[in-house]
């Protein structure tokens, strides 16, 4: 049910990325060197300026399949009103859409039968860039560091070689390789703090071996001090997020409705601390996940999902799991649900960071 890139599963590349996991997570690092690894953080205003930069909730945007059997980018605006195709290419899908913190670019990947390319466009959808280009293999699922100057995505050169949390910047070069999955395993996506000092990624245990097995693990920006958040047998889903105060993650606990249990929306503290159970899900047959947060971090959407009828929502709440509201009824499940930021000036002199 729940999956940032699940369409991927149908691809010739990727069958590691989302059906191999981790048993024993091995990591190795590949270090190139403190400046390649070390991120810039979010842009800081100095006190007294004239004008400062704030953000606000922009459009929610996802990906979904319309019945032609390829995803397309749809928008929609946080009162569920205007519904939008962004992005539709007529030969592939267009998956797991990401924005730029200044949400001036968007990022996604197109999966074929032949491999994965990352492709940056400007925020209307026009002016596609595949950074990808030649390289062989699938890279997926594409996030942005806060800096907006490099991105974070998954990579997988061969159906039998490992996959790995790699970086490049926005014209698809000086790529880094920064984790690696173990033989026999795969990590399916990942999120950044909005320090950029953590990364946190799913993965999980071999559905051959253990079904229902996913787990959420977080690490420094280099790949080293891996730790688990989330045990694999949560199920954890393949999308969560980090919200923009650092204070959270969101994800999904058994995301694919194993037997006796259903999905639900999950907050965790990044070093496990607390959880918060926002969702309550408990009928069979229905499941709420694919949760994000808002720009201002004082929402949540998320998908609600009748599995037998099937009906699917997109539905937003607020932190505390209070006041959800279904926005917008859809044909088929929505996935890789992102909230795009809107920044606008304000003449208000504010210091620290802006997010």
């Amino acid at each position: 049910m729940e999956a940032r890139g699940a369409h991927v599963a149908r691809t010739v590349t990727r069958p590691v990325l989302v059906t191999a996991a981790l048993a024993a997570l091995a990591v190795a690092t590949a270090l190139c060197g403190a400046a390649a690894a070390a991120p810039a953080g979010p842009p800081r205003t100095a006190a007294g300026s004239a004008a400062t930069a704030r953000v606000q909730n922009g459009l929610i945007t996802f990906n979904l399949d319309p019945g032609t059997g390829r995803t397309v980018i749809k928008t929609v605006r946080p009162d569920g009103t205007h519904l939008r195709t962004l992005v539709a290419d007529p030969t592939a899908s267009a998956e797991s859409p990401a924005w730029s913190h200044d949400g001036r670019r968007l990022v996604y990947f197109r999966p074929t039968d032949t491999g994965c390319h990352i492709i940056l466009a400007r925020p209307d959808g026009t002016h596609r860039r595949d950074l990808t280009g030649s390289r062989g293999g699938c890279e997926a699922t594409p996030t942005f560091t806060p800096s907006g100057r490099r991105i974070l995505f998954v990579m997988q050169r061969c159906d039998s070689c490992r996959t790995w949390i790699t970086s490049m910047d926005l014209h698809g070069r000086h790529l880094h390789r920064i984790l690696r999955a173990a033989p026999n395993t795969g990590i399916e996506d990942v999120v950044l703090s909005p320090d950029g000092r953590r990364i946190a990624f799913e993965s999980g245990i071999d559905p051959n071996l253990q079904p229902f097995h996913r787990a959420i693990l977080v690490a420094h920006r280099d790949g080293t001090h891996l730790r688990t958040l989330v045990p694999y047998r949560f199920d954890a889903g393949v999308h969560f997020d980090w919200s923009s105060s650092g204070r959270w993650l969101v994800y999904t606990r058994w995301s694919e409705n194993p037997p006796g249990h259903e999905a639900n929306v999950v907050l965790v503290r990044p070093d496990g601390s607390r959880e918060v159970h926002l969702t309550h899900v408990r009928r069979a047959g229905r499941a709420a996940g694919g949760a994000t947060f808002s720009p201002d971090g004082r929402q949540i959407v998320y998908r609600f999902a009748n599995l037998d009828a099937p009906h699917f929502w997109l539905a937003t709440m607020h932190l505390d799991g209070s006041h959800k509201t279904r926005i917008r009824e859809l044909a088929g499940p929505p996935q890789g649900t992102v909230w795009a930021p809107r920044v606008v000036s304000s003449s208000a002199p504010k210091t620290g960071v802006q997010r």
